[in-house]
């Protein structure tokens, strides 16, 4: 169910004692925005995605406006966007499902823009994402994340987050890559580090 393009607000999900992490729906008027985020080297390695606006159009508008089962966010760092995240419920997509074998799992992609790439973020930042979508899909039993297996900034930012590897994948249409568990009431990466 995409929850995202029903939303009218942004939503708080983090305050770390340096940056206020944030997520609200993405709209058409971040599209100019994602388009310059998928021209970003670190970015476009990854994600692979036609950056034109006609294409950012035709493969998100739908997201954007509910008719398709992916929710978008904009990622907000002290109230700047930063980056893109979507999250989906592994059972609407049957063949990454079947790529992932884990039942009853909410899946999700991100990105940090270069400004905010590399800083040490996006351990916080998919902390708080996590956190955010189990509690927006109650069915859900885990977040995963299937970071392509030589995206070594990824696995570590997802390992310090407190998800876990489990093996090896291979996603349609994707590079080989690892699956990466966060079981639901977890401790986080995030919280650990503070406790220690």
């Amino acid at each position: 169910m995409n929850v995202a393009a029903g939303a009218s607000a942004t939503i708080t999900a983090m305050l770390t004692p340096t940056h206020r992490i944030s997520f609200r729906p993405l709209g058409r008027r971040d599209f100019t925005l994602v388009s310059r985020w998928f021209q970003e080297p670190h970015v476009a390695r990854w994600w692979n995605q036609d950056s034109s606006l006609e294409h950012i159009e035709a493969k998100y508008g739908p997201r954007v406006d509910g008719a398709d089962q992916t929710s978008m966010w904009i990622i907000e760092i002290d109230g700047r966007p930063a980056g893109l995240a979507q999250h989906y419920e592994h059972e609407d997509y049957p063949e990454h499902d079947t790529a992932v074998g884990i039942p009853d799992a909410v899946g999700i992609d991100y990105l940090l823009g270069a400004e905010h790439a590399g800083r040490g973020l996006g351990p916080a930042v998919l902390d708080a994402f996590a956190d955010l979508v189990l509690v927006l899909t109650p069915g859900a039993r885990c977040c995963i994340a299937t970071p392509a297996q030589e995206n070594r900034p990824s696995r570590v930012a997802l390992e310090r987050a407190g998800f876990q590897r489990r093996g090896p994948c291979q996603p349609p249409g994707e590079p080989p890559a690892w699956t990466y568990v966060r079981q639901r009431g977890a401790a986080t990466g995030t919280n650990r580090s503070a406790a220690e």
